[in-house]
């Protein structure tokens, strides 16, 4: 193998691995904002009753929910 060659494929594995990065952070990001999204739209759906159970009032389960799910 020449040298050249050792460089070529030294260049092509740091790009598979960038472009996996890529990838896994896209995917990881996705899962955060799908997670986001249902978890306020279940917190959405709760009564009065039940958010003083979990310790939240009313006032800021609506903040919570009404925020967009990149947040």
């Amino acid at each position: 193998m020449t040298t050249s060659s050792i460089k070529f494929n030294s260049c092509c594995i740091e790009k598979d691995i960038f472009q996996q990065s890529i990838v896994n952070l896209f995917l990881s990001k996705t899962r955060l904002f799908w997670q986001n999204h249902h978890t306020r739209r279940s917190l959405k759906k709760l009564r009065p009753e039940q958010l003083e159970d979990i310790g939240i009032t009313p006032e800021a389960a609506r903040l919570e929910y009404k925020k967009p799910f990149w947040k």
